[in-house]
C-alpha cells in the first residue's frame, strides 16, 4: 500500500444548523483516515452551506484541502436532468461532476482513491473510474428501501413512485457492484450487498460512536433520584417521517397504557425539532416536548430509559445506539437495530407492540435490572464499536485498494 495514500471524500452539502447524525459520521470518518495515514481531501456543493459546520472540516484538513463548489448551469445541464429523472438525488452530483472547478480540484488532488458518501453518488463514481482512480462507497442506508419508508403511501400507489423506487434500486446495484470496496453501517446492509458482490464489502459502523465510548468510568450509573422514572426519545428532526411515527406511537400508544397500569409512575420526554402541532397538543401532564435542545448530554443526564418505537427507516439508528453506547437500558423493535446482535433481556428489551413496550418500562422500573441491562448495552457498544476495530478496517480496505 501506498505509504501516505491521497484520499478523495465526496459528500452533500453542509446545511442546516444541527450538527447531526451525519456530519458527525462524516468528521469522525476523515479524523479516522487521516488518523491511520491518509492525506484527506474533502469535495462538497454549496447549497446554504453551514460556515460553522465548515470551519471545522477546513481546521481538521487545512483550507487548501477542502473545495465547497457552486453548481453554475452548464452546457450539460439537461443531460443532468434527464439522467437523474427518476432519481433526483443525483441530480446536484451529475451537475458536480462536469463542474470545472471541481474537475481541477480533483485533478490537483490526485486522489488514490475515492471516497464516496452515500450510495447515490454514482455520477462522481463514473468521474473516478474515467480517471483510473479506486471508489469506496460508504453507505447510510439501504437507499430503496429508505425511500419507500419515507415517502407517504399514496404517492407510492401511483406509476411515477414505482418508477422512482425502480431508479432507486438500479442506482444502488451500480454503486455497490462498481466500487473497489464496500463500507456498510449496518449487517442488514452487509447481508444485503453480499448477495450483490462476493467480496469487498465490510461493516463500518457509525464512526462517531467511539467517541462516545472514551470516558473509562462507567456511565451506566441509575439517574433516577426519586420514585418516577424518566423516559427519554430523540427523533432529530420530526419532519423525518419514521421520526414523527415514532413520536406518535409513543405519545398515543405507550403512554396511555403507562398512565392506565402505573398511573404517575412515568413521564416521557420528547426531543428534537419539528413536532407538529397536532402532536404537540398530547404534550401535558406525563408527556413533555422540549423541542432541539443545544447540549443533549445535559438533558440526557437526568433520563433513565430510552424508548424508540421506530418500526421504519432502516440503516443505523444513531440515538438507538448513542443510547447504548452511553449505558441506558432501551426499549425497541428488533427491526430498528439494522441486523446487531442484541440480545432481548440481557443488553436491551426488544418490543414489538404497545403492551410490550409498557410492560418492559414497568420492568425497568426496578433499578437493579435498569443497571443490569444499561451495564450490557455498555459493554456490547464497547466491544462492537471500538476506536481500534474501526481503524482496523479502515487500514485494511485502503490495504486492498490502494497499490503501488
Amino acid at each position: 500500500m501506498i505509504s501516505s495514500p491521497r484520499i478523495l471524500y465526496v459528500c452533500g452539502p453542509f446545511a442546516g444548523s444541527v450538527w447531526g447524525a451525519g456530519q458527525q459520521d462524516h468528521f469522525a470518518l476523515l479524523q479516522m483516515l487521516r488518523e491511520v495515514g491518509c492525506e484527506v481531501f474533502l469535495a462538497t456543493y454549496d447549497l446554504d452551506t453551514n460556515a460553522e459546520q465548515m470551519k471545522r472540516h477546513t481546521d481538521l484538513l487545512c483550507a487548501d484541502h477542502v473545495g465547497v463548489f457552486s453548481l453554475a448551469p452548464t452546457a450539460c445541464a439537461w443531460k443532468c436532468k434527464r439522467r437523474s429523472f427518476f432519481d433526483p438525488a443525483t441530480r446536484a452530483f451529475h451537475s458536480l461532476r462536469h463542474t470545472p472547478s471541481f474537475q481541477d480540484f480533483v485533478r490537483g488532488a490526485r486522489p488514490d482513491a475515492v471516497v464516496l458518501m452515500q450510495t447515490f453518488l454514482t455520477p462522481i463514481a463514473d468521474f473516478a473510474h474515467d480517471l483510473g482512480v479506486s471508489v469506496i462507497v460508504r453507505s447510510v442506508n439501504f437507499e430503496p428501501t429508505h425511500f419507500l419508508e419515507t415517502m407517504p403511501s399514496i404517492k407510492l400507489l401511483h406509476s411515477i413512485g414505482a418508477l422512482a423506487f425502480l431508479a432507486k434500486y438500479l442506482t444502488e446495484y451500480q454503486s455497490i457492484t462498481r466500487a473497489s470496496a464496500v463500507w456498510c453501517i449496518s449487517p442488514r446492509e452487509e447481508a444485503q450487498y453480499a448477495r450483490w458482490r462476493r467480496n469487498g464489502v465490510t461493516l463500518l459502523p457509525l464512526c462517531s460512536l467511539p467517541e462516545m465510548l472514551k470516558d473509562p468510568s462507567p456511565r451506566f450509573q441509575s439517574r433516577a433520584t426519586d420514585q418516577t422514572v424518566h423516559l427519554f426519545y430523540s427523533g432529530s428532526s420530526y419532519s423525518i417521517l419514521p421520526h414523527r411515527r415514532g413520536a406518535e406511537y409513543l405519545i398515543k400508544k405507550i403512554m396511555p397504557l403507562l398512565a392506565t397500569q402505573v398511573p404517575g409512575k412515568f413521564i416521557a420526554h420528547l426531543f428534537g425539532a419539528k413536532l407538529p402541532e397536532e402532536l404537540k397538543r398530547f404534550c401535558q401532564g406525563n408527556i413533555i416536548y422540549h423541542g432541539y435542545v443545544a447540549d443533549l448530554d445535559a438533558e440526557l443526564a437526568r433520563m433513565d430509559i430510552g424508548v424508540f418505537p421506530v418500526f421504519t427507516g432502516k440503516g443505523m439508528k444513531q440515538k438507538i445506539f448513542e443510547a447504548l453506547a452511553k449505558g441506558y437500558p432501551v426499549i425497541a423493535p428488533r427491526s430498528a437495530l439494522g441486523g446487531y446482535a442484541l440480545t432481548n433481556s440481557r443488553d436491551i428489551l426488544i418490543a414489538e407492540n404497545p403492551r410490550e413496550f409498557a410492560n418492559a418500562a414497568i420492568l425497568l422500573r426496578d433499578r437493579a435490572t435498569r443497571e443490569r441491562i444499561g451495564t450490557a448495552a455498555y459493554e456490547f457498544c464497547r466491544a462492537e464499536f471500538s476506536r481500534e476495530r474501526f481503524l482496523a478496517t479502515i487500514r485494511a480496505t485502503l490495504a486492498r485498494v490502494v497499490r503501488f
